[in-house]
């Protein structure tokens, strides 16, 4: 036994335990939103869990039943009519036991030490050890449990790889606890253990038919409502899709859709029903919220869109109509955001799995091209979840369809015929062959879109990869988030400046990580290279220099005094390179000689200390630095005979401050301005002082 406590095997008295106030915000981990309910909820049933739950006599409470029944509509209602103290865990997306249970420690216990630990049973114990002496009062409530529950004859039962799930549950059976746990999901739950009369088993039955007749009153239908209502068991879902088939194609006649020759007896028959109708960029859209499995807001989605026209006003018609059509849901956070419900999500996942299968067995890309199996800007479990459900599948059913070899054929083959515009192509082909084998080689990735592809597992060896344009891959050995990106100046090299201290450097033609250098010690802000150089400029105040060949560092200039945002090798001399700071300040420094010079800081032509200067380019071929800063100036340097200037000239003067600078090379400069509300570039010629700017 855990702790010293004794195992109990009996129900909890009538007396309400000692509660401890702790402030609990819901949604918690695992979960995007505890989303507001909206569905008819019948009043027998929200009774039925309200008095189990309240009248504190069982440990587990299992509420089970067909998807789209209404449990989760059910507990969101509880929710937002209880003021206990409650633990909301949405596990859809199958997180990992241990992300929810160093969530559970720190936001109930407050307990920090344990984010770091990855082991099942020493969570468990500690959850334990502070749920059996603390005497908290929680309600936790862990809603969609099959997305963790076995299947076939194992039907119940948790999966082995989520086994901590299993062991957090039981301590609620074996120990002196006062809090709750709701188990919600399709199937009634086996713990594996002999004391289940401590468990309230709560199964939700459908609809009546006068609750149907309730439900489906905005529909105008007419006819036998308990016929219809005992057609779909009372299913919910399932009724208020077949009302809106019924208003489309039967005059809202229901005798006259049940006297149908092709009814639809299913969900999945109704809602291939609804899937057939639908536009084009209709199936698009939902087919992405199904990928994503998290709710997302409308422009998020429109940003999604390759080879498809949609502007804001379309999308909206778009999400209407899916919306009039019961398939998806909607609910406020900050800004409206859209998601599926759990039996929807389940068919439009099928559904993409079957579409990728047969475009691969037939070599076409359609579905491949519009959208992306993964979502590598996603939290580390939706990625997985998006691997498991989608990638996985698709990898599976191909290699049993056609086997492994002609699987990497088809790959290959409609790589090499796919053209350049922007697809999410490339990026499925490296995932969906990454889910079988980790060497990716002979393909041709050549001046083609990689968008959202895990490169983090993949050796790549004889692949091509010249003029790709890369968005949202992930590479291996980032570990972090990466402040400045570039491509060395020969263009063989990608260097990325990282919050983890570190410059770490990946070969441009087969992404392949080469190294990492590590001698700052803060954030590395920005990165540069020429031929002979790598630089680098950190929040530690210091610029260090590196050999381009060896990779060792040759020298540190150690001249600023606060954190350096920009460093930037000369166009013209290799050993020359400046870097600017949060102080005003641009310093230049000589490689080969180890001489330095000041660039001074001024607005209207008085020092200012205590200045960022952000960014800064060359302009003239070498002769001038441009630089922003946050005193909304664009100011000019005259560097050629590199001495120290106390004072600049001011090209132009905004109302907020300026954070980026690009050039075209000769003489005229673009930066832009973002005041909040709205984004200005400015467009200036460097030779002849004028100035333009377009509101963006």
């Amino acid at each position: 036994m855990r702790g010293g406590a004794s195992i109990l095997a009996s129900k909890r008295g009538a007396t309400a335990p000692t509660t401890v106030n702790i402030s609990i915000n819901t949604p918690i981990s695992g979960s995007t939103e505890l989303r507001p309910c909206k569905g008819y909820i019948p009043h027998e049933q929200f009774e039925t869990i309200s008095k189990a739950i309240e009248n504190n006599e069982y440990r587990i409470i299992n509420i089970y039943g067909l998807g789209g029944i209404g449990k989760s509509s059910l507990l969101s209602k509880y929710v937002q009519s209880s003021s206990a103290h409650i633990y909301y865990v949405d596990l859809s997306n199958a997180p990992k036991f241990s992300e929810i249970a160093s969530r559970i420690l720190y936001d109930v216990f407050k307990n920090k030490e344990m984010s770091s630990t990855d082991n099942d049973n020493i969570l468990v114990d500690a959850i334990q050890q502070h749920l059996s002496s603390e005497q908290t009062n929680v309600l936790f409530i862990f809603d969609n449990l099959e997305s963790i529950m076995q299947t076939g004859c194992e039907c119940g039962r948790i999966m082995s790889e989520y086994s901590g799930y299993d062991k957090f549950f039981k301590i609620f059976l074996q120990y002196n606890i006062n809090s709750t746990l709701v188990l919600s999901g399709r199937e009634k739950v086996e713990l594996s253990t002999n004391i289940d009369e401590c468990i309230e088993y709560i199964k939700l039955f459908g609809l009546s038919g006068d609750q149907t007749k309730s439900l489906l009153s905005t529909y105008h239908l007419s006819g036998d409502f308990e016929k219809l209502c005992n057609y779909y068991s009372g299913n919910p879902l399932a009724l208020k899709m077949a009302a809106v088939y019924i208003s489309e194609d039967f005059g809202n006649d229901i005798d006259a859709f049940l006297e149908s020759t092709e009814l639809p007896d299913k969900v999945d028959e109704l809602l291939k029903k609804h899937f057939d109708r639908l536009s084009e960029i209709e199936k698009t859209f939902l087919l992405w919220l199904a990928i994503e499995r998290e709710p997302i807001s409308k422009q998020v989605l429109v940003d999604k869109i390759v080879q498809q026209v949609v502007n804001n006003s379309y999308a909206s018609r778009t999400l209407s109509n899916l919306e009039k059509r019961c398939l998806v849901e909607t609910f406020y956070d900050g800004e409206k955001k859209w998601y599926l419900q759990g039996v929807i999500l389940e068919f439009a996942s099928d559904y993409t799995k079957d579409a990728f299968v047969k475009e691969i067995q037939e070599t076409t890309a359609h579905y491949i091209n519009l959208l992306g199996l993964i979502n590598t800007s996603s939290k580390e479990y939706i990625i997985e979840t998006q691997k498991r459900l989608l990638v996985d599948r698709i990898v599976i059913a191909l290699i049993h369809a056609i086997g492994k070899e002609a699987l990497k054929d088809k790959l290959r083959e409609i790589s090499e015929h796919s053209d350049s515009s922007k697809s999410y192509m490339a990026g499925n082909i490296i995932n969906l062959h990454a889910a079988f084998e980790t060497i990716l080689g002979g393909f041709n990735f050549s001046s083609k879109w990689i968008i959202n592809a895990d490169l983090r597992y993949v050796s790549i060896h004889h692949s091509d990869f010249s003029n790709a344009t890369v968005e949202g891959v992930l590479l291996k050995n980032t570990y972090g988030t990466l402040i400045d990106v570039r491509y060395s100046k020969d263009d063989k090299y990608i260097l990325g400046a990282a919050k983890e201290f570190s410059v770490d450097i990946w070969n441009a033609d087969d992404l392949q990580f080469i190294s990492e250098l590590s001698e700052h010690h803060d954030w590395v802000r920005s990165v540069d290279s020429n031929s002979k150089y790598v630089a680098s400029g950190s929040n530690d105040e210091k610029v260090i220099v590196y050999d381009k060949t060896t990779l060792k560092s040759i020298y540190t200039q150690s001249s600023h005094t606060t954190r350096v945002r920009r460093v930037c090798f000369s166009p013209t001399n290799d050993d020359i390179i400046f870097s600017s700071n949060d102080d005003g300040k641009i310093i230049g420094l000589n490689v080969g000689t180890k001489a330095e010079c000041t660039l001074g800081s001024f607005s209207d032509d008085v020092i200012q200390e205590n200045r960022t200067i952000w960014d800064f380019v060359f302009v003239n071929n070498g002769k001038q630095i441009v630089s922003v800063s946050d005193d909304s100036s664009v100011t000019i340097w005259d560097v050629e005979a590199f001495s120290d200037i106390e004072i600049g000239r001011i090209l132009y003067k905004h109302t907020c401050s300026i954070k980026s600078i690009t050039t075209d090379g000769y003489d005229t400069v673009f930066c832009g301005c973002d005041d909040g509300s709205n984004l200005e570039i400015n467009i200036i010629n460097v030779s002849v002082k004028t100035s333009a700017s377009t509101a963006v």
